[in-house]
């Protein structure tokens, strides 16, 4: 089974993967404009955010790493009490907050949350928790 590591790619006047085929790295392009994936190995991630070149690229192209997915996020929200957290805030692509999957009653909407996650121009750049068990906050990006 491979993994793979999701990126976006934020300044879409250039292009990233234009540098993934330059240096023979193999990545997956996704539905949405500057989104993609390579393949997930961290001793090779590593090695190459190590390098200047690639990592100068990394920082002036904008490239974000997505570290949970919307279904992710959805079981996180949705199984909140089970596993001991509760969701302060999140932003999404568009800079929508918490707002987007709240309630008029500011309370997490099944609704709302479903419909974020099933549309495939919306998605989660960050989301903040609180862990009731370790009493700290933990910012997923």
């Amino acid at each position: 089974m491979k993994s793979y590591k999701i990126l976006y790619q934020e300044d879409q006047h250039k292009n990233f993967s234009d540098y993934f085929k330059k240096e023979n790295i193999d990545y997956i392009e996704g539905k949405i404009n500057g989104s993609f994936a390579i393949q997930y190995n961290p001793q090779k991630l590593n090695s190459l955010l190590n390098e200047k070149e690639f990592f100068a690229k990394w920082i002036e192209y904008g490239i974000k790493q997505a570290i949970m997915t919307d279904q992710k996020f959805a079981f996180l929200i949705l199984n909140l009490e089970r596993i001991g957290i509760s969701f302060l805030d999140c932003e999404t692509n568009d800079g929508d907050n918490r707002e987007i999957i709240c309630d008029e009653d500011d309370r997490v909407s099944r609704e709302l949350l479903l419909d974020l996650v099933s549309d495939e121009y919306k998605y989660i750049l960050s989301a903040t928790f609180f862990s009731k068990t370790h009493g700290r906050l933990q910012e997923i990006t």
